[in-house]
């Protein structure tokens, strides 16, 4: 018995989660654009850029984002699908962005960063609970 749900009849982890994946989404939105600004800043100064290297990471940088932002998006499109690989795959692709962010903590450590691991990690617990292990595997 799949099919979309009304958000008022979600457990509160999963409207939690909801809500926090929304957060996440605009976020990345938001560092998506200014990676734009500062690429296309970069590239306007003689300077900015050498022998392309910087170029090349930018440009994988910002491609990273969008295609991050698609998944993310479309994650949160289908989460009151109730079907279980939605959950499953949100699990996925955060557990990834927190060992990802996790190693870059070890490097250096700043407020949005951190505050990114916080984020990563509410939605993860949010749906390892069994309130919302329960909602989407029930059929």
């Amino acid at each position: 018995m799949h099919g979309t749900y009304d958000v008022k009849q979600m457990p509160r982890v999963v409207r939690i989660a909801r809500k926090l994946l929304w957060v996440e989404f605009a976020l990345a939105t938001v560092a998506l654009i200014m990676f734009g600004f500062i690429f296309g800043e970069l590239s306007a100064r003689p300077d900015g850029l050498e022998d392309g290297v910087y170029g090349g990471a930018m440009t994988v940088i910002i491609a990273s984002g969008v295609y991050a932002a698609i998944l993310l998006a479309a994650a949160v499109a289908c989460h009151v699908s109730r079907k279980r690989w939605v959950r499953i795959a949100i699990l996925i692709f955060h557990g990834l962005l927190l060992l990802v962010q996790g190693i870059g903590l070890l490097d250096s450590v700043n407020i949005g960063d951190l505050a990114r691991v916080v984020l990563l990690a509410a939605v993860g617990v949010c749906l390892f609970h069994p309130e919302a292990r329960e909602w989407f595997d029930r059929r």
